[in-house]
């Protein structure tokens, strides 16, 4: 019969990163995204209510440091707007981006890990059948992150502002 401070034993267990030699990894994500509409004067992305049926939502998330680990966007979007399917590039290295929505948010798994030196390029798809035509403009806000240290938070965030007019 063993006791119980005997049987129990800690063992250290180190998984395989790519992550340099202190085995921490410090990633660097750079989110870039545009709506693939028209603009206006000010280059501000048009949705024509009336005419358009959908917004497509290009991204590219940048992996600039070592691996990423649990690579995800997030974006919250208006009530009006739904989420459709996601669209994958087919030269990009995350070929199993998967997107998920909860009412107005969107959460998009992009790599585990998202490697070094490696980008996720897809679009998002949305309906904007059900868009208000009070509306003026449409508020988007999104955000990467991971669960590795992120060297520089500043750019991993995005606003993006579409102006809507009804034709």
């Amino acid at each position: 019969v063993l006791d119980e401070k005997s049987a129990k034993h800690d063992l250290p267990v180190d998984f395989i990163k790519s992550c340099g030699t202190d085995q921490v990894c410090h990633s660097d994500l750079e989110l870039i995204a545009s709506f693939n509409l028209k603009r206006d004067n000010e280059g501000i992305p048009i949705f024509k209510d009336g005419i358009d049926n959908e917004l497509q939502l290009n991204v590219i998330v940048a992996n600039n440091g070592e691996d990423a680990h649990e690579a995800q966007l997030t974006f919250t979007m208006p009530e009006s707007i739904s989420y459709v399917n996601v669209i994958t590039d087919l030269y990009t290295t995350a070929r199993n981006i998967t997107c998920a929505t909860n009412e107005s948010k969107v959460f998009c798994q992009l790599g585990n890990p998202l490697r070094k030196n490696r980008e996720a390029k897809f679009v998002i798809r949305l309906d904007a059948k059900n868009i208000d035509s009070s509306m003026k403009q449409l508020d988007f806000h999104l955000r990467v992150n991971t669960t590795s240290t992120e060297i520089d938070e500043s750019d991993d965030f995005k606003h993006l502002v579409v102006k809507v007019t009804v034709e």
